[in-house]
């Protein structure tokens, strides 16, 4: 966590983006015309929050039904079906998860399940951490 406060933040401050964005519109179409290039070399910087509880069972914005325990992640902007490999900037741990709902309506960029925030090495009671987002490239 020293690491974190003391470099990551204040380098992340001075990057030219702004932080505070967030889309006008809460989720794009069903059809999943989603804007994100990610043909990106760099991994995107998220806010990651933790899925409540409240969602288990429910069926996600692509039909799945949602769990907890599954390696999964809600975003308003990345494609559906999507492969990530999303890396804690606190822990450094990284998990492969994918793209399977919309949302989260709030101020953080992605919600991840408790199987992805615990697989980080994150702690529940806290509900957030700074992440990058990453495709990994689909094998032929």
């Amino acid at each position: 966590m020293g690491l974190v406060n003391a470099i990551i933040k204040p380098l992340l401050l001075t990057l030219p983006f702004n932080f505070n964005y967030r889309p006008s519109t809460p989720a794009p179409p069903q059809n999943d015309n989603c804007t994100i290039n990610l043909s990106l070399p760099v991994p995107l910087l998220q806010a990651a929050s933790s899925y409540s509880n409240a969602f288990e069972g429910h069926t996600t914005a692509n039909g799945q039904i949602f769990h907890q325990k599954n390696f999964t992640i809600a975003s308003r902007t990345l494609p559906f079906g999507t492969v990530f490999r999303i890396t804690s900037l606190t822990t450094g741990k990284n998990v492969i998860a994918t793209v399977t709902d919309r949302g989260p309506y709030s101020h953080f960029d992605i919600d991840v399940s408790t199987a992805v925030f615990l697989a980080l090495g994150l702690h529940l009671t806290k509900g957030w951490d700074w992440v990058t987002v990453e495709v990994v490239p689909k094998k032929d």
